[in-house]
């Protein structure tokens, strides 16, 4: 990425595409914008910015998508509450 590709950063009040999440993730990696300066600048949670990074690692630039970032904050909010749940039984109920 060099200085032209860094004015072409999405704006602070853009809506989030995958190419725009994708530009933030590259920009942060080439040392072109610190991970503490997107945080603040794009009002990110850390937690927001982790999960982008996992998603494009793990399965690639289609997982950047809004309706795939959903589906997995989805599902684990699922897995989270089933575990949750599951703690709470007794050892020795028949349930679990």
């Amino acid at each position: 990425m060099n200085i032209r590709q860094l004015r072409r950063l999405p704006s602070a009040n853009c809506r989030w595409t995958a190419k725009r999440k994708l530009q933030v993730l590259k920009a942060i990696d080439a040392e072109l914008l610190s991970r503490t300066t997107a945080l603040s600048y794009y009002r990110l949670s850390a937690e927001e910015l982790d999960e982008w990074r996992a998603l494009y690692e793990s399965l690639g630039f289609r997982a950047l998508y809004a309706k795939n970032c959903n589906a997995t904050r989805k599902q684990q909010l699922l897995c989270g509450t089933r575990d949750r749940i599951a703690a709470s039984l007794p050892i020795g109920d028949p349930a679990r």
